[in-house]
């Protein structure tokens, strides 16, 4: 994974795979989790954070597809995830996926949007609520269906992403906020 940035900047990294039995992530030395790997539907999605570097080498107990952003922070507390909210839970969404807002959170907040699908997505087909800008958007990209889209605001409403197409079980939401950032 490669990201901008400068040593003493901190990276928040979210990944979505191809869900499997027994997969296992590896992260570099000094790096938390801050989402424990999330299986709906056919995908696994997980948010982790540590130091900045040049590589960060993440590793899987089995191969992967996989999409993934990664942000560079510079200053701020410990970075924080809120509630998480796939499209089977109440209520149910298909072409939406909600990262619920943190109640009484302050600092930089960023809202994650994990998704796959075969039928094609890209970038500029997917709507944001009010309040909220993309950040960055991880494609899909030949065979590989995973979407990852992470986006940052005020954090005071739940970030709504739109989809062009209809999934039933496959997307996930969740926010992070990095305090005093």
């Amino acid at each position: 994974i490669t990201v901008d940035g400068k040593a003493g900047d901190m990276v928040i990294v979210g990944v979505n795979v191809k869900a499997q039995s027994d997969q296992a992530f590896t992260w570099p030395a000094g790096w938390t989790v801050l989402l424990n790997p999330y299986w709906v539907g056919t995908q696994q999605s997980v948010i982790a954070y540590g130091p900045w570097s040049e590589s960060i080498t993440l590793k899987t107990a089995k191969a992967v597809e996989a999409g993934y952003v990664a942000v560079s922070v510079r200053g701020g507390g410990v970075p924080v995830a809120g509630t998480t909210k796939d499209r089977t839970k109440e209520p149910a969404e298909t072409t939406t996926v909600t990262a619920p807002k943190v109640d009484r959170a302050t600092g930089l907040k960023f809202a994650y949007a994990f998704e796959r699908t075969s039928a094609e997505e890209t970038r500029s087909q997917v709507a944001l609520s009010a309040g909220w800008d993309m950040v960055e958007f991880a494609a899909q990209g030949g065979s590989n269906f995973q979407t990852v889209a992470v986006a940052q605001g005020n954090g005071d409403t739940d970030a709504v992403f739109t989809y062009p197409n209809a999934q039933s079980t496959n997307g996930l939401g969740v926010q992070v906020v990095v305090p005093s950032a």
